[in-house]
Order: structure tokens, then sequence, then C-alpha cells
């Protein structure tokens, strides 16, 4: 049955990250004007304070399930939607009240993206959670329509905007914030479903040695803040800084590269999704995490060396044949964003083991070289070749520095001290 899950779990991110790409072809050729790097750019900035709490409540529904306790589950995840919910309506209060500046900053004019990514803010900090309930227990038949579903809607509704109503950056943060209703929606009946019933079905095989500590505390909330933070960091920074530094028609080109580039993700995001559960079990119990953490590392690598050489081969082909013209002449720079990506993919796979045990030392760490890597980004700012340079460079170092607190600290050996 988990070969079956992980395989549709596979499967599922697949046909989204389908969806996706095709969204992103869509966007680079009806988005000018430098709307393209705008949009890529906003989607980009909600993505820590989603992957903090997919996190957290992961870890909680592991714990919780483990020791039988369906209705702390339901009272954690209750009780921090309607924060998370009260916070993002104070920072789309704040979005509001201070568009033009922040339309200055994401470079867009229009004051109703503002409003739309107000309420971007609000979905986005309250969509994890029921859906991270369902990968905590495993559910992942479930987990895997999720994807496919959110890149269909999102794909259908932008080329209504884009193409019926000639909304532009509008129309694409409009179908986002419809697409974010949905999906919350969809995650909210079978969470809160789910709780009633595999909780109680489900035995953990052997007592927890901690089964009375609480899971969530400063410090597992820290180590999921920080690494998360530092590795959405690695993945967003660069796009949101040349789409504030350079002229529109270079940040498109720059965003398109980039979103090639990241394809090299599709797998260690996939695994992450399949691994959390298990290295918080793992944890649980304070077992050894070793084969696994080794062999989703060798897979990741495996992928992110074989995307590499294929842009290599294929790299100007690929861009003609799915992007604008204008933008091959920065076609060369796609195996180089490739290699950042497959550093970024060890962080990836090494981190998700880090937060499942509340390791905060390897997320101060990552964060330590993502303020390097934007420190190299003021320095040099020539042209985007000097930005992808600077991109690769501490990528690679984050890759060394977590492989390295990863055999030092041995985070999946299964001691005790690591509990939370």
């Amino acid at each position: 049955m988990a070969i079956l899950g992980a395989g549709a779990v596979m499967m599922g991110s697949r046909l989204g990250d389908a969806f996706n790409f095709l969204y992103s072809i869509m966007l680079a050729r009806w988005l000018g004007g430098g709307e393209f790097g705008s949009a890529s750019a906003l989607m980009l900035a909600l993505a820590i304070p989603a992957a903090t709490i997919n996190v957290l409540v992961c870890r909680e529904t592991v714990w919780r399930t483990e020791t039988q306790q369906p209705q702390a589950l339901r009272a954690f995840v209750w009780r921090w939607f309607w924060r998370a919910f009260a916070a993002g309506s104070v920072c789309a209060a704040l979005i509001v009240l201070f568009n033009p500046y922040v339309g200055t900053v994401l470079r867009y004019n229009h004051p109703d993206v503002g409003y739309g990514l107000a309420a971007l803010v609000v979905l986005t900090l309250t969509r994890p959670f029921w859906q991270s309930v369902l990968q905590g227990q495993e559910r992942f038949l479930l987990i895997s329509a999720g994807p496919p579903l959110e890149g269909f809607l999102r794909l259908t509704l932008t080329m209504a905007f884009l193409y019926f109503l000639q909304a532009g950056l509008r129309g694409v943060v409009a179908a986002q914030a419809i697409t974010g209703v949905i999906l919350l929606g969809y995650g909210m009946v079978l969470g809160i479903a789910g709780t009633r019933t595999h909780a109680q079905q489900h035995a953990p095989a052997t007592p927890l040695p901690h089964a009375c500590a609480p899971p969530t505390n400063w410090r597992t909330l820290a180590a999921s803040l920080t690494i998360t933070t530092a590795l959405i960091l690695f993945i967003s920074t660069d796009v949101i800084v040349v789409n504030f530094i350079f002229p529109g028609p270079i940040a498109d080109a720059y965003a398109a590269i980039a979103t090639l580039g990241k394809i090299v993700l599709y797998v260690p995001e996939s695994l992450a999704v399949i691994m959390l559960p298990i290295f918080v079990r793992d944890a649980a119990h304070a077992r050894s995490s070793t084969r696994a953490t080794v062999a989703a590392v060798a897979i990741a690598l495996a992928g992110a060396a074989a995307i590499t050489l294929l842009f290599a081969l294929c790299g100007t082909a690929l861009m003609r044949a799915v992007y604008p013209q204008a933008y091959l002449a920065y076609a060369h720079l796609l195996p180089w964003y490739a290699v950042a990506m497959g550093g970024v993919a060890l962080c990836r796979m090494l981190g998700t083991q880090a937060m499942a045990r509340g390791l905060l030392a390897p997320g101060v760490a990552l964060l330590a070289v993502a303020a390097l890597q934007v420190l190299g980004f003021y320095l040099f700012r020539l042209n985007v070749g000097q930005t992808t340079i600077v991109l690769v460079i501490t990528s690679l170092a984050a890759a060394v520095v977590s492989a390295a607190m990863a055999l030092v600290r041995a985070p999946w050996r299964g001691t005790h001290a690591h509990l939370p």
C-alpha cells in the first residue's frame, strides 16, 4: 500500500507539474512588458509561510496519530488555522494600506493586483492545514489528486481571464485566488473527515519513548521556519531580485530560464511529501532514518544530473520550442541554473529530515548562506549572467553545508537527544 501511495503521489505531482509547465508557457507568451517576471515574483514571494505550516502540521499529525489522540489533533489544527487566518488578515490589510509601495517593489501598477495579492496571502496561510493532515496520515491517494486539480483549475481560469477578459496580471492573480479557495475547501472536507476515522484505525507498532512530550514547541517551530525560509530563498530570491533590478524583457527571459531550470526540483519535491511523515515517525520512535535519507539523496542527485545533461545538450532547442524567440539569448544559462537547483535538491532532502527531528542548526547555517547569496546579488548585478553565477556558487555552498551538518550531527540516528 505504501508503494502504491508513493507511486500515486509521484504520478499526481508529475501531472500537476505538466499543468504548471503549460501554465508557465502560456504566461510567457501572453503577458508582456515585464508582467511575466512580475507574476513569477508574486507567486514565489508567497511560498515561505505555506511550507512552514505544512511541516508543523504534518509533524503534529504523525505524532497525534501514533499516540491515538484525534481530538488533540483536531484542536491543534483548528487553533492554528484561526491564528493563521488572523495573521493573514493583518498582512492583507497592510498590503492594501501600503499598496503603492508593495507595487513598487513587486513591479505592478494596477491596485487590483494588490487586492488579489492580499487575498492570496490569507489563502496561502490557511490552505496547508488540512492538506498537511492528509500528508501526515500518509493518505497519498487523496494527496495525489491535489496537484493535477490545482494545475488544471489554475490553467483554465487563467486562460479565461487572459483570453476572454484581457485582464493581464490582474487575471493571473484572480485565477490564483479562486483556485486557492477551491483547494482550501478540498483540503478541509477531506482532512476533517480523516481526523474522525484514521486515528482510531491506526495502532503504533511500538510505544513512543516520549509519547507525552508535545511535538510542537518553539524549537520545532524555529527549525521548520529557518529551513523552509532558507530553501525558498534559494529558489525564489534570484527571480525577485532580477524582476526588481532589470528591465521587464530581461526579467521575463530570466523567469523563463528559472521555470525550466526548476524542473530539477520536481522529483525532490515529490519525495519530500512522501518522506516527511516517514522521517517524523522515525523521530517519534527514536529510530534510524539512515537508509531512507541516503536513498532520497541519491534519487534527487541522479535526477538533477540527468536533467542538467539534457539541458546542456538540448537547452536551446527546448527554449525555442516553448518560449518566444527573444528568450533564446539566455539559453546558455539553463544548464547552470539546473546545476544550482541540483544543490538545492540536496538541501531539500537533508532539510526535510532535519525538520522532522526539529534540528535548528541546519536551518541557521542555510540562512547564513542565503544571506550571502543576497549580498552576492547586490554586489554582482551588471547582468543576469552574474546573477546565475552567484546562484550556482551559493546553492552548491548550501549543499556542502547541509551535507557537512548531516555528517557531523548525524541527525538521522535514532537518539533521544534529537527528539523535541
